[in-house]
C-alpha cells in the first residue's frame, strides 16, 4: 500500500476538508487513504474533497453515467444513480468533466498509461461507509468522498484508514485496469465485499442460449403470452435452453411492490403453468426478473409487510424500504428471493441497483444502506438460487458489492430497429469491461436475431463478449442464420476465455465522430483470438481500417496476470467470417466496412506449418476444438461435435483412409473425419 500525503485548506461552500493529492510525484502503483480525523460531518455533502493534480498527459478516457453521447439524450451524470448507463468519452482536457466519474484512463506523454479507480470502502467503524468519486471545481479535477448521510458519531481514531483511490501506470493500459483492481481487493475492507471475477463462479446456466420476453412484450406479459411464446420456442427448432421472464408479472400500486405475489389477473394460475413447460432436452431453466428495490418506485405502504415490520422503514408518506444494517436488508432479501426459488425458478435478473441510494438520501447512512442492500441480495441468491443477472447497476457502490455473482450488464438496453441506440449499446458494452472485467462478465442485453439492422452484428457481439446471450424475437421470427453460430445443438455457447473489450487504438477515441473503424478482442482456445471490428460511425458514414499481427499480442487483455501473448515464429492465419477467405496474416490486412455493420476475423498461430481454425459454421470457430496435437508428421484433433474443420496448411494435406480433405485454395483446407468418432481427425501429414 502507498499511503500518500495530502495538504488542507477549508470549504467555505460545505465544510469538508479539501486536500491536494500530487499524482505526479507518487510511484508507478499505489493506494491512497484517508485518517477518519480528517472527515468532516456536512449532512449529504462530500466529507471530504480532494484535488487530484495528475501527471501531463496526451489522451484520457473517462467514465461516468449519462455524458454526451447517452442514447436517450440524458446528461448530467446523476452520482450515484447511474442505471445502466455507463459511458467511455474521449477527453484531452479534464478541465469539466461529467460529475460521477467511476474511472480515469490516461495516456500519459511518455507513451505508458494510467488508471485512477475511485474506491467504495463498506463499514470502516460504527457503520460509516464511503464512496468516492471525480467531478471537477474551478477547471480542478476532484475526488469527492461521501456516505450520503450524516451519521450519530464518526468513527474513533483507532479505526482503520479509508481507502479513496487506488492507481497504476504500466506500459499496457490493460495492465493498469487489472492493477488498479487488484490493488483495491488487497485492501482488508474492500476485499470482504468484492472479488476478481476469475475467482468466481460463472452460473451454468448462462453457458446456454436462453430468450427473454421483454424486448418483443414490455410489461404486456400474461400467462397466455408466455404459453404461445413457449411454444413457438419448442417449435422453432433452435436450442434454447432457458427463458427469463422479464418485468410485467409483480403485484403493484403506482409502482410501488405490495408484496411478492405474482399479479393475478395476469397469471391467474400462479406461475406452474410456465414452469411445468420445462423440459430436460428444451428449456430446461426459467428465470424471473425482480427490481432490486422491490419495484421502480419502493415498497408501498399500503403493502402486505407484516412478517417485515421489524426490517422496514418508512422513508416518504408513500414508500417503504429495508433498515439500515445487514440483519435487515438480509431478511428482506431473503423473502425477495425464497419466494421465486419456492415457486420453481431457477435463476433470477435483478434490475434497478443503482437507484438505491436515492431511496436513502434523507436517512442517516445512504452508502451503507445501498451497501448492506447489496450484499444481501448476493447472500441471498448464493443461498437459493443457481444464477443472478445484476442489471441497471452502473454505479461503484454495485462494482464494489458483487463478492458471490459474476454477471452485470455492461451497457444500456438493446433496441431493436435502432441505429443509434445500436452503436451506443454496442461501444459502452466493450468499452465498460476495461471497468467491469476485473470483476464480473458483462451482459450485453438481449437481441432480436431477426432486426433488420443489427441481427448479425448483435449476434457476432454477444459471441465474443463471452458474457450471457438470449434472444427477445417472437419465437416464430427467430433468424437461425444468426443464431445458430452461437452454439451447439445442446444451445451450450462457445464463449472465449476471458471476455472481449476494445483495443488500445479503440480507447482514446470517439467512435462515433472519429471516422474510424471500433475495434475488439477476445481472447480463444488454443492461443487464437476473435477480431470484431464495427463501424458506429453517426450519422453513419464509410470507414476504413485493418487488422495487423500486433493486434494478437493483446489476447490477454482481460486475462489476470498474464504478460501480452507472443506472436508465434511461424506467424498467424487469419480467417474471414464474412467472405470465408483464409490467409496468412503477415502484414496490415485492409477492412472496409460502409455502413452500420461488423466484420469478424479469427486469427490463430501456425504451428509446424498448420493454424487451427475450426468449424466455421460457429463464430468462435477454434472454441470448438476440445484438444488437438499438431506435429512434423501428424495432425490429431478432437471436436466437440462432429462437423468440418478448417485448417491453414503449408504442407499439402491429402485424402486418407481416416480422413476426407478438401482444398478451397492455397493453404485452405476444411477436414472431415471418415472414422465411426466422427470428432475425431487424425491425419498423417506428408
Amino acid at each position: 500500500m502507498n499511503l500518500s500525503t495530502t495538504t488542507n485548506q477549508p470549504d467555505s461552500e460545505n465544510n469538508a476538508p479539501v486536500m491536494t493529492l500530487d499524482m505526479s510525484q507518487l510511484g508507478i502503483a499505489g493506494l491512497h487513504s484517508l485518517s477518519t480525523t480528517d472527515l468532516k460531518i456536512a449532512g449529504d455533502q462530500p466529507l471530504a474533497r480532494i484535488r487530484l493534480q495528475l501527471p501531463d498527459f496526451k489522451d484520457a478516457s473517462y467514465y461516468a453515467t449519462y455524458q454526451d453521447f447517452d442514447p436517450l439524450g440524458q446528461s448530467g451524470g446523476k452520482y450515484p444513480t447511474g442505471s445502466n448507463r455507463m459511458q467511455a468519452v474521449h477527453l484531452q482536457s479534464l478541465n469539466k468533466v461529467t460529475d460521477g466519474g467511476v474511472l480515469l484512463l490516461l495516456q500519459l506523454e511518455d507513451g505508458r498509461h494510467m488508471a485512477i479507480l475511485p474506491i467504495v470502502c463498506p463499514d470502516a467503524g460504527n457503520g460509516l461507509s464511503t464512496t468516492t468519486w471525480l467531478s471537477t471545481d474551478d477547471q480542478k479535477l476532484i475526488l469527492n468522498v461521501c456516505n450520503l448521510g450524516q451519521p450519530k458519531v464518526l468513527p474513533e481514531n483507532d479505526q482503520p484508514d479509508i481507502p479513496l483511490l487506488s492507481w497504476a501506470i504500466c506500459d499496457n493500459v490493460y495492465d493498469a485496469c487489472q492493477q488498479v483492481w487488484d490493488i483495491a481487493l488487497n485492501h482488508p475492507l474492500v476485499g470482504k465485499s468484492t472479488r476478481a471475477r476469475d475467482e468466481k463462479q460463472y452460473p451454468e446456466i448462462l453457458t446456454h442460449l436462453g430468450w427473454c420476453s421483454w424486448e418483443q412484450y414490455k410489461f404486456d406479459i400474461s400467462e397466455d403470452v408466455l404459453s404461445k411464446a413457449m411454444d413457438g420456442i419448442a417449435a422453432s427448432g433452435l436450442p434454447i435452453r432457458y427463458v427469463l421472464v422479464d418485468d410485467g408479472h409483480l403485484n403493484h400500486e403506482n409502482r410501488r411492490l405490495l408484496d411478492f405475489e405474482i399479479d393475478k389477473t395476469k397469471f391467474p394460475n400462479g406461475w406452474q403453468p410456465i414452469l411445468n413447460r420445462r423440459t430436460s432436452d428444451g428449456v430446461t431453466w426459467i428465470g424471473l426478473w425482480l427490481c432490486f428495490n422491490g419495484y421502480w418506485a419502493g415498497l408501498s405502504t399500503q403493502g402486505d409487510w407484516d412478517s417485515l415490520s421489524d426490517h422496514l422503514e418508512q422513508i416518504d408518506e408513500n414508500t417503504l424500504m429495508p433498515k439500515q444494517g445487514f440483519i435487515n436488508a438480509m431478511a428482506f432479501y431473503d423473502q425477495m428471493i425464497q419466494k421465486p426459488r419456492q415457486a420453481g425458478f431457477d435463476f433470477v435478473k435483478v434490475d434497478d441497483q443503482a437507484q438505491s441510494p436515492k431511496f436513502y438520501k434523507e436517512t442517516t447512512q445512504g452508502i451503507a444502506s445501498s451497501i448492506d442492500n447489496a450484499q444481501a441480495l448476493e447472500a441471498a441468491c448464493a443461498r437459493h438460487m443457481d444464477g443472478l443477472i445484476n442489471c441497471m447497476a452502473h454505479s461503484n457502490i454495485c462494482a464494489f458489492n458483487t463478492r458471490i455473482s459474476n454477471v452485470t450488464r455492461c451497457s444500456e438496453d438493446y433496441k431493436v430497429n435502432d441505429a443509434w441506440r445500436g452503436k451506443a449499446h454496442l461501444h459502452n458494452s466493450f468499452a465498460n469491461m476495461l471497468w467491469l472485467g476485473a470483476t464480473v462478465w458483462g451482459d450485453h442485453d438481449m437481441f432480436h436475431s431477426n432486426d433488420p439492422l443489427a441481427g448479425y452484428t448483435m449476434a457476432v457481439s454477444k459471441a465474443v463478449s463471452g458474457g450471457p446471450v438470449y434472444l427477445s424475437d417472437d419465437p416464430t421470427d427467430f433468424d437461425p442464420r444468426n443464431v445458430l453460430p452461437l452454439c451447439d445443438k445442446q444451445g451450450k455457447l462457445y464463449r472465449p476465455i476471458a471476455p472481449a473489450t476494445a483495443l488500445p487504438d479503440s480507447i482514446y477515441i470517439n467512435p462515433f465522430k472519429d471516422n474510424v473503424v471500433y475495434r475488439t478482442i477476445a481472447p480463444l482456445e488454443h492461443g487464437s483470438v476473435a477480431l470484431a471490428l464495427f463501424n458506429l460511425t453517426e450519422p453513419t458514414l464509410a470507414v476504413t481500417g485493418k487488422i495487423r499481427p500486433e493486434d494478437y499480442t493483446h489476447g490477454s487483455a482481460l486475462i489476470r496476470d498474464q504478460k501480452p501473448w507472443v506472436i508465434p515464429d511461424e506467424g498467424l492465419a487469419s480467417y474471414d467470417w464474412q467472405t470465408r477467405k483464409l490467409f496468412k496474416l503477415d502484414g496490415d490486412h485492409a477492412v472496409s466496412l460502409p455502413a452500420f455493420e461488423c466484420q469478424l476475423f479469427l486469427v490463430c498461430p501456425i504451428k509446424h506449418g498448420i493454424a487451427l481454425i475450426g468449424d466455421v459454421s460457429k463464430y468462435l470457430s477454434p472454441a470448438t476444438i476440445t484438444q488437438a496435437l499438431v506435429t512434423e508428421d501428424q495432425l490429431l484433433i478432437e471436436l466437440h461435435e462432429a462437423g468440418t474443420v478448417t485448417v491453414y496448411s503449408e504442407k499439402p494435406l491429402q485424402t486418407t483412409d481416416k480422413v476426407n480433405v478438401v482444398e478451397v485454395s492455397d493453404h485452405h483446407f476444411e477436414l472431415t473425419s471418415k472414422l465411426d468418432n466422427a470428432c475425431v481427425i487424425d491425419l498423417r501429414l506428408s
